[in-house]
């Protein structure tokens, strides 16, 4: 195949150059120059992912006339080059190859469902529906591009829980990247309104303001107008997990105020004048503050604290950053106004560093507390003498690292005036062979019956191999602890039909084996059928990280997981288990407003144990859609008979949307 650049007139941004594949006859949105790729795929109004197709051109040049249709297929060259941008402004300004720092893939799924008023990120890829026109157009453009895909950004550095002040923060951060994207790629948009492209409700100029948050309706002063509670009870998704989309506008207000400066008085009565640092050293600050010290249930307080040792680390004690960074805080509501420091006495140098528990990957470190005439706020650890992390406490695990290979560390102490000490003594370590080996499992003869496909999250696999095992571990996906995934698998028959027996297993606690309890994640008894289909849910207790997934097809009797068997066949992959609420709530929930007319379907029982009943007055090619309070798609398709198997969602409060293509129903389940 070859890799080449096209350009294309684009729905919200002009004329574009984006990379493209030839793929047979046709040229593809796929591109393979920027860590493992970007693809983007067309969902022709459905909501089956394993469905999706590429969009094509004969020529590769995709211009407005064969693009700017009424099925607003211009709206995939943004995204496709939305998502280019978003990885250039993070490895370019940042450093950082993709969302997870491994070159991981970006996938962008557009024209989902029928007039569809959302965008969001699920863990794995970007879905954008086409907008109903009343509420929003086509949501593809950049800076939701880059909102998104910051969320994975956050999950993969901060991880900040979605839920009251981590929540909003989260929201903030990605409101700030998608600024900061477009910024980057084009700068003459409205850099500080979010959403400016797609809006089309009435009154309002765009999803957000961060220039000013009250046009719309968000808070910009901690505890001023516009401020939700957070303290709202249980964080759902009817009470926006306690505000956090509305009150992400104080982080976004601070930003715009550290970028750009402001002089004012805030809700609470403090005056302020700030002189802005530009977007560059703000967006430097704010990157740091994410990745280095925030956790996921940091609040605006500890935001404020360690953005302003974010400053005094990239550009020194009392700088003019350090003062903007604090200032800025100040006028949003959060602590106090710079007040400079007489404190030029450095910490002592830590003393006794160790290293404990090395593996292949990793090592933890610890050592003694150093002293401070006024306090100690925080350690930077060294590989060398690149900084590899920051810590508070006097222990930090460094990951990442390669086996077999030598390596040397150290630590300094800081204080809040920015003094920081001598370096401790230097550690040296060398990591230990990586020895983590899965047992042997194969059909012996693969003649008759073999695995065909195997579809999990975004792994999409038609398998030709004919071995008795089949090594697919380069093969992955994202999958969220505590979220439910469908595992579909194919048999492949080259004659005669064969009963076969399934068993799927997952390494959840990453030991090397699928013995402990629940590594056994889905087995179906033989039959005949094909495809067959299963639910598994990653337990929340899952380590994070990536793990194997090995998936049997045995003839006549369910595999176990290390077993050779007579016929039938063995395949490996990868999974990335990645933390609970990683993914993120969809933004916009204007388009789900649940529907009140029930004269035309009717859903019961509500509360429901097993069979959800749906009664749809036109139900031919309907289709279903089942969310949990998080956003989380856990099941969707054809609506086949009057009842949707629910059995194995677990206990909670669920959205369905029924769409019959002139209507489309929610409405909120309970599930026992």
């Amino acid at each position: 195949m070859a890799f080449v650049a096209a350009n294309a007139a684009t729905r919200y941004s002009g004329t574009q150059v984006i990379q493209t594949t030839l793929s047979g006859s046709s040229y593809i949105l796929a591109d393979a120059t920027r860590g493992l790729g970007i693809n983007t795929y067309n969902m022709k109004k459905g909501t089956s992912y394993t469905a999706a197709v590429n969009f094509t051109d004969a020529d590769n040049n995709w211009t407005a006339a064969e693009y700017a249709n009424t099925n607003k297929d211009n709206g995939a060259l943004d995204a496709h080059w939305g998502a280019e941008k978003t990885y250039d402004y993070w490895s370019t300004v940042h450093g950082r190859n993709s969302f997870n720092n491994a070159g991981a893939i970006i996938k962008s799924y557009v024209h989902y469902s029928n007039a569809y008023d959302n965008a969001y990120w699920d863990g794995s890829v970007m879905t954008y529906g086409d907008g109903s026109g009343t509420y929003f157009d086509i949501l593809t453009a950049i800076d939701v591009a880059g909102h998104e895909i910051g969320h994975a950004v956050c999950t993969y550095t901060a991880n900040l829980a979605y839920q009251k002040e981590s929540g909003a923060m989260n929201e903030g951060f990605s409101d700030i990247w998608g600024a900061c994207i477009e910024y980057y790629a084009a700068p003459s948009k409205s850099i500080w309104l979010i959403g400016e492209d797609i809006e089309r409700r009435a009154g309002h100029l765009s999803l957000r303001s961060m220039s000013n948050p009250k046009a719309e309706g968000q808070p910009d002063t901690y505890g001023g107008t516009n401020w939700k509670v957070i303290n709202c009870g249980t964080p759902t998704q009817a009470n926006d997990y306690c505000g956090v989309h509305t009150n992400s506008g104080v982080l976004n207000h601070w930003f715009y105020i550290l970028s750009v400066g402001k002089t004012g008085t805030n809700d609470i009565g403090s005056s302020y004048s700030v002189t802005g640092i530009t977007i560059d050293k703000a967006a430097k600050i704010a990157y740091r503050l994410e990745s280095v010290y925030l956790t996921a249930n940091s609040t605006f307080a500890n935001a404020r604290t360690s953005g302003i040792q974010s400053a005094i680390d990239l550009y020194g004690a009392g700088s003019p950053e350090v003062i903007a960074t604090t200032d800025a805080f100040y006028a949003v509501g959060v602590g106090a106004s710079y007040v400079g420091s007489t404190d030029t006495i450095a910490p002592t140098a830590p003393t006794a560093l160790a290293a404990s528990g090395t593996t292949g990957t990793t090592t933890n470190l610890s050592w003694t507390a150093a002293t401070d005439n006024v306090a100690v706020t925080g350690y930077d650890i060294y590989q060398g003498t690149t900084l590899k992390g920051s810590s508070t406490t006097t222990t930090y695990t460094v990951t990442g690292l390669t086996a077999l290979t030598a390596y040397s560390f150290s630590v300094k102490a800081k204080d809040a005036a920015g003094n920081v000490s001598p370096a401790s003594n230097t550690v040296n370590v060398t990591t230990l062979a990586n020895t983590v080996t899965y047992c042997a499992s194969q059909g012996n003869n693969t003649a008759d019956e073999r695995i065909g496909k195997v579809v999990f999250g975004t792994i999409n696999n038609t398998s030709t191999g004919t071995a008795g095992y089949e090594n697919f571990t380069s093969i992955s996906t994202n999958v969220a602890a505590g979220t439910a995934y469908t595992i579909t698998i194919t048999p492949a028959w080259t004659s005669t039909t064969y009963s076969e027996g399934y068993a799927v297993f997952i390494d959840y606690n990453q030991d090397g084996d699928f013995a402990d309890t629940g590594e056994t994640v889905w087995t179906k008894a033989t039959s005949t059928t094909t495809p067959v289909t299963g639910t598994i849910t990653i337990p929340a207790s899952a380590t994070l990280g990536t793990t194997r997934l090995r998936v049997a097809m045995k003839y006549n009797g369910i595999p176990t997981s290390c077993e050779a068997f007579s016929y039938g066949q063995v395949e490996d992959y990868s999974v990335n288990i990645t933390a609970a609420g990683a993914i993120v709530t969809p933004e916009v929930t204007a388009g789900l407003i649940e529907t009140n007319d029930n004269t035309s379907f009717a859903l019961y029982p509500n509360p429901v144990n097993n069979e959800l009943n749906v009664s749809l007055a036109k139900s031919d090619g309907a289709t279903f859609r089942i969310t949990n309070n998080l956003g989380q798609q856990v099941t969707a398709g054809q609506l086949s008979g009057t009842s949707i198997d629910v059995s194995s969602l677990n206990t909670g409060i669920y959205i369905i949307e029924l769409n019959n293509g002139g209507k489309r129903i929610v409405k909120k389940f309970v599930k026992k």
